[in-house]
């Protein structure tokens, strides 16, 4: 007899309710057996504390073939703690029946031609038909639908269309393209752009459907509802469920974490050098560099955290045979300072600084290679956060030349190391230009764990509920502040708020940048005075060539608004290309983007583009971090990403108010809103 393999995930947290057991036996399970189909239901269930006994009546009237309770699910090592490691147990959990599945296909003769998609929470109203009159070329769904909410990113704002993922019918060759969604789970979120933003697997499915050419048809006259569970329940939507769920999810990163970056700082206090390399130095050191001259920022974009960290100190260490080229016992002095920055875009070709911790080194006698210093004040760090930093030349030579011409520490891999000799202040940007990768500093940075439910400032807004999201810094941190895939503003439409659509209120520098590293790593300490960017004399020269040049803007921003321009932008195609026909189902919503405000998508994503129009051809400039155009250039840059709105109404004013005049009428507003912290980015000295 051919069969159809029933595969139940989920919690048992409403399945031994009558309503819901007795709807999957009459809708679905019935109607198949009376067709002649032989049906096996295979259950992978987190049990969340409850008994058999809770259940007996759900199973006594739908009988596992298999039955997997509680099984283990160790979470990837390339997940980032984001709201997509929270959901990774759910989609784990359909792969592991997937996987019971075909152990059933080969230990015994029973063929399955399809494989049900059943959770245990849903009721089903009708039947969805004949299953013989399918085409087995097809997955059908239940009918797709449109989230309830808008959402933004790239200054647009739209729609999350996605597919349903709580029913589907598979049919045997296309179920590992359905159930193995787990493979994608670490999949960068600005891969599925303007398909929502995190791997949820209603987001993540469509995704991955696309990619494994699995064509999707809709079963429009079949419709469920999810049954929710009591407010105290450890599963669900509720209050406090959610941030219990998010803390034991989080909590799963801490080993993996310590074990990819070191979890301390690196090597022993009272090895030599050598002692020191053949611990893992070449293999866990966090940064190297090949920067010559003082006052450059050296980044390697490959040595990123996946977890909330409190950063608690850093080291430096040089050879023996080389502290001060004279080996005797005397280590350099100079400026040291650390960054974290975070990357805006996909490509990482702008990256926002998010905290800054400096350090005086002093000429002094010791005996031990390494200088270890406390960042104070505290400095914390995200998901995708990269550390970053800047070391005189007088500090000393380069320690791993030394080193490797030793055999020990010597580089075997590709490494891109990023150069910048611009220097934001935190919640601004820096641009950088790859570098070759080799040797230099061994820099270590010693961290923690941080509760992801105390980063921040509780700013989740969504329709006023922010003590229910405040619980869950999780999905907070994912939904609104994933800039690689919602652009420099983040999830500026549903997560923060604007006056006039143009003044700060709450943006992203409120909500997605730790209060501390706002408060106490501002400042830059660079003895060149063209460096600091707060300079008003800057911000009135670059005013004054926009006045000049506004015309020119205008006719530029409204070129690169054009249909063909948008279609070249990556983001855009990837999105027509996955709402495109025949794949996505005809009854499926159409993909619809609307700018807000006006011009804003069209800055941040040309933000070199309006520079260069500025200020000329600056290429030949990038290479002189002496000459000032190059640091107007690349103060306009961050300008331009930190500020859209108020260069776009500065550009697209019918009035003759430069951008000075809007950045006063900015400063004004931010204190009015009580947001001291952020005035240095609105004051021009």
């Amino acid at each position: 007899m051919t069969g159809v393999a029933a595969c139940i995930t989920g919690t048992w947290r409403t399945f031994g309710t009558k309503e819901v057991y007795t709807s999957l036996n009459e809708n679905v399970v019935q109607p198949l057996v009376e067709d002649g189909w032989k049906v096996g239901l295979f259950y992978a269930i987190e049990t969340k504390g409850a008994g058999i006994s809770d259940v007996t009546d759900a199973l006594q009237a739908l009988p596992p073939r298999h039955l997997a309770l509680d099984v283990s699910l160790p979470t990837p090592d390339c997940l980032r703690a984001t709201w997509a490691q929270m959901h990774f147990p759910m989609v784990a959990q359909m792969a592991q029946c997937w996987h019971m599945i075909e152990q059933d296909t080969r230990e015994s003769s029973q063929k399955w031609e399809w494989v049900l998609r059943l959770r245990t929470d849903q009721t089903y109203h009708g039947s969805f038909g004949r299953l013989r009159e399918l085409d087995p070329s097809y997955i059908y769904l239940p009918p797709t639908y449109t989230m309830p909410f808008q959402t933004s990113a790239w200054g647009y704002v739209y729609q999350c269309n996605i597919l349903d993922d709580r029913f589907a019918l598979v049919p045997w060759k296309l179920a590992p393209s359905y159930f193995e969604l787990s493979e994608d789970m670490c999949t960068p979120t600005h891969t599925m752009i303007f398909n929502c933003f995190t791997t949820h697997p209603q987001y993540l499915l469509s995704w991955r459907l696309k990619k494994e050419r699995a064509r999707v048809q809709v079963l429009t006259n079949f419709t469920l509802d999810t049954v929710r569970g009591r407010q105290d329940d450890d599963a669900g939507r509720t209050r406090g469920s959610l941030a219990a769920q998010s803390e034991a999810r989080y909590q799963s990163l801490v080993a993996a974490n310590a074990s990819v970056f070191g979890g301390d700082v690196l090597g022993d206090a009272d090895s030599d050098i050598s002692s020191h390399a053949e611990q893992g130095f070449a293999s866990r050191d966090l940064l190297w560099s090949a920067a010559q001259g003082a006052a450059r920022v050296v980044l390697e974009p490959g040595r990123c955290f996946r977890d909330h960290v409190h950063l608690l100190s850093t080291r430096l260490c040089w050879p023996n045979s080389m502290r001060n080229g004279s080996g005797n016992g005397e280590l350099p002095g100079g400026f040291f300072q650390l960054r974290v920055y975070r990357p805006s875009d996909e490509n990482q070709q702008f990256w926002r600084l998010i905290g800054i911790f400096s350090y005086m080194f002093y000429e002094e006698q010791i005996t031990q290679p390494c200088r270890e210093v406390s960042v104070e004040p505290m400095l914390i760090a995200a998901p995708g956060d990269c550390l970053a930093y800047v070391v005189e030349d007088k500090l000393g030579p380069l320690a791993s030349s030394s080193l490797s011409s030793q055999g020990q520490c010597a580089m075997t891999e590709h490494r891109t190391l990023l150069l910048s000799n611009s220097f934001a202040v935190v919640g601004e940007f820096d641009t950088f230009e790859a570098i070759p990768a080799s040797q230099g500093f061994a820099i270590s940075v010693k961290h923690t764990h941080l509760d992801h439910r105390h980063v921040g400032s509780p700013y989740f807004q969504i329709e006023g509920d922010i003590e229910y999201f405040g619980e869950d810094r999780l999905a907070f941190f994912d939904y609104c502040c994933d800039m690689e895939a919602q652009g420099p503003e983040g999830n500026a439409r549903h997560c923060f708020s604007y006056i006039d659509g143009i003044y700060p209120d709450i943006t992203y520098l409120d909500a997605c940048i730790p209060d501390v590293n706002m408060m106490y790593n501002s400042g830059i300490k660079v003895s060149n005075p063209m460096y600091m960017h707060r300079s008003r004399g800057i911000l009135l020269m670059m005013s004054r060539v926009m006045m000049r040049k506004k015309t020119e803007l205008q006719r530029y921003l409204h070129e690169l608004n054009s249909e063909d321009k948008l279609a070249q932008w990556k983001p855009f195609s990837k999105a027509l290309d996955l709402f495109s026909k025949p794949w996505w189902p005809a009854e499926g919503p159409a993909f619809r983007l609307k700018p807000h405000p006006h011009m804003v998508p069209v800055l941040i994503r040309h933000p070199e583009g309006i520079c260069k129009l500025v200020f000329g051809t600056v290429t030949d400039l990038l290479h002189k971090p002496d000459d000032l155009e190059a640091i107007l250039y690349r103060y306009c840059v961050s300008t331009v990403l930190t500020h859209p709105r108020i260069v776009a109404r500065s550009i697209n004013a019918s009035t003759n108010h430069s951008l000075v005049h809007y950045f006063q009428q900015a400063a004004k507003r931010v204190l009015e809103g009580l947001r001291g912290k952020m005035l240095a980015l609105y004051m021009m000295d």
